[in-house]
């Protein structure tokens, strides 16, 4: 939990079991997330990377959801902060009666790094 809780950005099972450098096996860091995500202290998304392939990122689960960012070059994701879709959703709930229990905004592009080295393709 702590690894997840000092993490500013989501993290893979393979990430957080190397930040627990190896006091655990994969396994267990699985069933941890596992855990956490069933009474409601981590949130996950799946995401697809071109380098990585499909994997689960989890992330501290808060009063607020924020955005992420997602580098298409180095493969690091960043915050955007606070998700400025929250309004909108709360206005559809009114006008709809649904409730929406949760979503998620995740952008893909290129870093301000990444960008600023000048050799990678925009498309």
């Amino acid at each position: 939990m702590k690894v997840v809780e000092e993490s500013p950005v989501p993290l893979n099972a393979a990430q957080i079991h190397a930040k627990l450098m190896n006091l655990m096996d994969l396994a267990t860091v699985y069933r941890g997330m596992e855990y956490l995500g069933k009474n409601d202290l981590v949130e996950s998304l799946v995401f697809e990377c071109r380098e990585r392939g499909i994997e689960r990122y989890f992330f501290l689960k808060k009063d607020h959801h924020d955005t992420f960012f997602h580098c298409e070059e180095c493969h690091n994701f960043f915050s955007a902060g606070p998700c400025p879709v929250d309004p909108s959703v709360h206005e559809l709930e009114k006008k709809t009666g649904f409730r929406v229990r949760e979503h998620q905004l995740l952008m893909k592009g290129l870093c301000v790094q990444c960008l600023s080295r000048g050799d990678v393709s925009e498309n």
